[in-house]
């Protein structure tokens, strides 16, 4: 019965956890509207640091609509790294 009430708390503070894990914005796609502003953001922009994020959360957006352009948008990301030394 011990073994069972262990359990049970194990599950009631693990779970929550996974759960909220689960919901990482930090990986979240942009919608179509959010990847136009992030396109004009990217164009206009002269902060590199800038630039390589809004190339990483273009390169999400992009990754089952168009292969190139998410290809583009990692590879502009990448590159951008390596310049600042992320």
């Amino acid at each position: 019965m011990n073994n069972m009430r262990l359990i049970f708390k194990i599950l009631l503070f693990v779970l929550p956890i996974s759960i909220l894990a689960q919901m990482e914005t930090y990986l979240a796609e942009p919608n179509d509207r959010e990847a136009d502003s992030l396109l004009m953001i990217y164009r206009t922009t002269s902060s590199d640091t800038l630039k390589m994020e809004v190339s990483r959360m273009l390169g999400f957006y992009y990754h089952e609509k168009n292969t190139d352009s998410a290809l583009f948008f990692q590879t502009q990301q990448l590159e951008l790294a390596q310049t600042l030394r992320f």
